[in-house]
């Protein structure tokens, strides 16, 4: 299957084209406010880096949150606009089943975090087993100090950090930009 993938739920803005799963091509940046000059921009890139064209593709995945309100209508839109030119399906992905797919391959329980503002973050906890993933419970926004009990319970902890402005102190040992993966030792 043959796929476009959009993402803009953060400060990074991206595109990929994806084969049966695996990414043959990407294009992001972290470019805050600037995703609806930018994501066309990288569209094309990406077309003729690859000699993709819509009529060769199955669909378009897109990030549908939680994330910047703006970054995902952005995201939204134009992943509408192409499909729709072509009768396209729209593959809606969850921003942080994607950070989760991100962190690795592991058996047992994970949560995915995602830096909102101040100090809050959205998480979600999964089950993965065999390399299926589970989501444990709903999307929430969370207190980071009210969050970090939860951890001791996680074989594998995926925080994703994207902000154009300073980060506050409890998240200030993650780096802005990267997914942030942590296995707990085997006892």
């Amino acid at each position: 299957m043959k796929i476009i993938a959009i993402d803009t739920a953060t400060d990074v803005c991206g595109i990929s084209y994806l084969i049966d799963g695996d990414i043959i091509h990407t294009i992001e940046d972290n470019i805050p406010r600037q995703h609806a000059k930018s994501l066309p921009l990288f569209y094309e890139k990406l077309c003729s880096e690859t000699q993709l064209t819509l009529n060769n593709i199955d669909g378009i995945a897109v990030s549908i949150g939680p994330g910047s309100f703006t970054g995902l209508r952005i995201g939204l839109s134009y992943a509408k606009g192409l499909a729709f030119g072509c009768g396209l399906p729209i593959i809606p992905v969850p921003t942080l089943t994607a950070i989760m797919k991100s962190g690795g391959i592991i058996n047992g329980t994970a949560q995915a975090i995602l830096y909102s503002h101040r100090d809050i973050v959205y998480a979600q906890r999964f089950k993965i087993n065999n390399n299926s993933l589970n989501p444990d419970n709903e999307i929430a926004a969370y207190e980071w100090e009210k969050i970090i009990p939860s951890f001791k319970k996680l074989d594998l902890i995926s925080l994703t950090l994207f902000s154009s402005t300073n980060v506050p102190d409890p998240f200030s040992s993650f780096i802005i930009g990267e997914t942030k993966s942590a296995k707990r030792p085997k006892k």
